[in-house]
């Protein structure tokens, strides 16, 4: 289900489950590419999602990431501009000297990932 707020969440037995970050960029990026961007939910998932630019990924790293990147260049060029340079901001001081960046990422899963181009 998708609420006024933008969030979108599962019902378990009439109890409102978790957010998810990955939900939200998913549902937005699913009606940017169906052509619904005229629908209310629509709207309301992308304002959700460009008020929440710069909080962490949360429990599903780089899956959220890349949807939320999706959604965001779909929805509102600007707004990924602006969470694009936050995210290599944040890869750039995560990143190790060897070039891989660990788990002390803000915004990154655990594992390990040689990216030497971010330097």
């Amino acid at each position: 289900m998708t609420d006024r707020s933008g969030d979108v969440f599962y019902l378990n037995r009439g109890n409102r489950l978790s957010t998810s970050m990955a939900r939200v960029s998913i549902a937005t990026l699913a009606y940017a590419v169906g052509r619904r961007k005229d629908l209310v939910e629509y709207k309301a998932t992308l304002g959700y999602l460009k008020q929440r630019i710069e909080e962490p990924a949360g429990p599903f790293g780089e899956y959220t990431l890349y949807y939320e990147a999706q959604a965001l260049f779909q929805g509102d060029v600007d707004s990924w501009g602006k969470w694009n340079q936050n995210l290599v901001r944040q890869l750039k001081q995560a990143q190790q000297p060897d070039g891989s960046i660990g788990a002390g990422s803000p915004r990154r899963s655990p594992r390990r990932c040689r990216c030497s181009h971010w330097r």
